[in-house]
């Protein structure tokens, strides 16, 4: 998530160097003030899918689970959300990036603490 934050900086640093280049002005913030909740939904999106790749590589030590894993999960939850429950917004991954519910963050905490678990005994079976 670190490095999507920088990602985002430096992207937004070419942006402002490209105006002041061909322009000679800034952009303004109030221009940057509707981008926060987005992008930060999709941060934690990133994270959630993310953790729980290496959370089912490590539970199951295989590589391939790692990327096969959040994409059936991803692609699961939308077909369900999107065909039987429309109207419930938490179930279906792709409403979660409008950055309005705290769902995300719950559940990127939730990932944390179990790769803090599952981490720990590996290691601990490894020492």
């Amino acid at each position: 998530m670190a490095v999507q934050i920088v990602g985002i900086g430096l992207l937004m640093g070419l942006m402002h160097t490209i105006r002041l280049t061909a322009l000679g002005a800034s952009i303004p913030w109030a221009t940057w003030q509707g981008i926060e909740p987005p992008v930060l939904a999709r941060i934690v999106c990133g994270g959630i899918w993310s953790g729980a790749g290496s959370l089912l590589a490590l539970l199951t030590g295989t590589a391939s689970a790692a990327t096969v894993g959040p994409l059936c999960l991803c692609y699961g939850l939308m077909m369900v959300g999107t065909r039987f429950f429309p109207d419930t917004a938490w179930v279906n991954p792709l409403s979660w990036l409008g950055g309005a519910s705290a769902l995300p963050w719950a559940v990127l905490g939730v990932i944390a603490l179990l790769l803090w678990v599952v981490q720990g005994r590996k290691v601990r079976q490894h020492v």
